[in-house]
């Protein structure tokens, strides 16, 4: 497939002007690459030489905010000046394409920032850091600019031309991912157990009251599989059942994703790509080990998203009873693993239902079944049911993160301006006296463990002080959520929260705050070597290759995400938009997580970035809902 334009005969004039124009433009991507990402103080640049102007000052704080490697920075600005020279001739005014290398740009600087520093004074510390931060943000910006336009440029030559009918044999595709991931279930059978699962495992066995905070079917399905094990004499063969059941539903969703994108019609070079993604990224095997929720919901979902391009792509696809047993076993799946479930059912059918009706496709009142019997079912059960079996409601902070983390973020930076009518409120609700100490920028759960009342007034007082505070200091409240979130749109951040990396371990009951109460004794049954260099390779080594090591950053499958509704905006495909509703919540619902920038929480979005990816492209090509093509030819092109 024939991508690069021919050549583009230039004037000398016009050689002299875009020579000068990518000097420009490498100096300023150029200082963005070589900053240090340090904050210079004014005593350390007047010790270099001391001239107190404003203007000397600045000089030297650039000076010391540089890598000061004359041959880096000379290969840098020399690779970059060539990209940007020979890129120029090629180069049209895109609003999409400058839309998007603009935010790109700003989430590379304000989340470099909060990284580091936690706050946003990186960007607007003194003038000078304001300064630099343009620079670097317009440094990123170019860079982006230039980078994303060849980027669309390839996608719409590409989807001119025509791609081969896929003929792989997905069985033994399936069998090579089985190979890969079944090192790590041998090395932790019968499988890792968090915190998470022991409190739910608790909250069966009664030795903690029973709430929704973890989903009760979740909870019983769970407790069920582990006394299963101990009619056999073993806790571990109940783990090694759900672990199981685990890699046999990933190995499923795997399937059912590939199946799709290969219907797709993607070329084969990006069909492997995305093969050994799933065979080789730890994440996907360490989250068959561990028995966790978070696991079986990505099943769920990733199913899930797979049924909504169906129902896109082909407008019969509800014909069949089986595809509307099989959509109404998912949904009910995905609303009874997480809490979040009913409100991802409850919008997407919404948006599917209307699509539906306006394009006057005959299904449309099936569709409405099935989302309305699910929710239904939903609704009885947790409204009716589980009241009468004395489950209760979980904590109301636990969708309070963000005004939480504000409120303690505030304590922290500005106690003596809290009024005591104010503090009062907060102290009816939360212990005020350990809110400075206890707020984590990336982690609500301590603060939110401070919450000693459920009572409606206490919260109603608390938001009326919490609004009071907004008014007086709102960048107290931007930077504790931003500081909460920026993990999610900066592509090169690992979540500093402890225990946030790739679990491998049992959570031992001799540990203070264990939900561990011992009724149920896991326990590995391989030598812990092993185990500690399978940890070492997945949490540690595989974080610092280049490139791969993205797969652990949540940031850069918002960023995937971002572009690729782009080039749908871009080719007017707005219905396609459709088909990435279950990412897109899935993001939205990380936002007001506890934990910034958690893999756990991105699984179905990252399950099925490949699947957006192809989607995207097949959206492009093709007239709307036409049906997944059975034949396609290759178009010849000419040499």
């Amino acid at each position: 497939m024939q991508i690069l334009e021919k050549k583009i005969n230039l004037s000398k004039q016009q050689r002299k002007k875009y020579f000068f124009v990518a000097i420009v433009l490498a100096l300023f991507t150029t200082a963005t690459f070589l900053a240090k990402g340090n904050m210079p103080t004014t005593d350390e640049a007047l010790a270099i030489f001391y001239i107190n102007h404003w203007i000397v000052i600045g000089l030297e704080k650039l000076y010391l905010s540089l890598n000061n490697s004359g041959v880096l920075a000379g290969m840098i600005f020399v690779g970059i000046g060539c990209y940007y020279y020979y890129s120029i001739p090629k180069l049209t005014l895109d609003k999409i394409v400058a839309v998007l290398s603009c935010i790109f740009s700003i989430f590379m600087v304000l989340g470099f920032s909060y990284h580091k520093y936690d706050s946003w004074d990186y960007v607007f510390g003194n003038h000078f850091q304001f300064a630099f931060a343009l620079v670097q943000i317009t440094g990123w910006g170019i860079f982006f600019y230039f980078t994303l336009h060849h980027l669309f440029r390839i996608v719409d030559v590409g989807c001119k031309q025509g791609v081969e009918e896929s003929h792989i044999d997905l069985r033994k595709v399936m069998l090579v991912i089985f190979l890969c991931w079944l090192p790590y279930w041998i090395i932790f059978f019968p499988g890792s157990v968090c915190y998470d699962t022991f409190a739910e495992l608790s909250a069966y066995t009664g030795n903690r009251k029973w709430t929704t905070h973890h989903p009760v079917v979740a909870t019983f399905l769970l407790g069920k599989l582990m006394d299963i094990g101990l009619l056999f004499g073993s806790a571990n063969v109940g783990a090694a059942i759900c672990t199981g059941l685990q890699l046999i539903g990933m190995l499923f969703t795997v399937y059912m994703i590939l199946k799709n994108i290969l219907r797709l019609n993607i070329p084969y070079s990006m069909f492997y790509m995305i093969v050994c993604y799933f065979a080789l990224c730890p994440v996907w095997g360490s989250y068959i080990q561990m028995m966790i929720k978070d696991t079986v919901n990505l099943v769920f979902v990733s199913l899930f998203g797979v049924i909504v391009l169906n129902l896109l792509a082909d407008k019969e696809w509800l014909k069949k009873k089986t595809n509307c047993a099989f959509l109404i076993v998912i949904l009910l799946g995905v609303c009874n693993f997480r809490n979040t479930g009913i409100y991802m059912l409850t919008i997407v059918g919404v948006c599917l239902v209307v699509y539906y009706i306006k394009r006057k496709f005959m299904l449309w009142k099936r569709l409405i079944g099935c989302f309305v019997l699910c929710f239904f079912v939903v609704s009885v059960f947790n409204s009716i049911l589980l009241p009468v079996w004395g489950i209760t409601p979980g904590s109301k902070g636990e969708m309070l993160s963000i005004p939480f983390q504000q409120t303690a973020r505030y304590v922290k930076e500005y106690p003596e301006d809290i009024m005591e009518q104010e503090r009062l409120a907060i102290d009816n609700l939360l212990q005020y006296d350990k809110l400075a100490e206890a707020y984590n920028p990336s982690l609500s759960d301590p603060v939110k463990g401070t919450m000693h009342s459920q009572s409606g007034e206490h919260m109603k007082e608390y938001f009326k002080a919490w609004g009071t505070m907004l008014l007086r200091h709102p960048d107290s409240y931007v930077q504790a959520t931003m500081n909460g979130i920026y993990g999610y749109f900066y592509p090169d951040s690992i979540s500093k929260s402890r225990g946030t990396g790739l679990k491998f371990y049992i959570q031992s009951k001799d540990v203070k705050g264990s939900s561990n109460t011992g009724e149920y004794d896991v326990h590995y049954i391989n030598r812990n070597s092993v185990r500690a260099f399978v940890v070492f390779y997945a949490n540690e080594l595989w974080r610092q290759l280049p490139i791969l090591g993205l797969c652990y950053n949540t940031g850069i499958y918002t960023w995937i995400l971002m572009i690729c509704i782009a080039l749908l905006i871009k080719y007017r495909k707005y219905y396609a938009i459709l088909g990435t509703l279950p990412s897109i919540l899935t993001i939205l619902f990380c936002l007001v997580s506890p934990v910034n920038g958690y893999v756990r929480y991105m699984l179905p979005a990252m399950a099925l970035t490949p699947l957006m990816i192809a989607w995207t492209l097949y959206a492009i090509r093709e007239p709307e809902t036409v049906g997944y093509r059975k034949k396609v030819n290759k178009k010849k092109t000419k040499k």
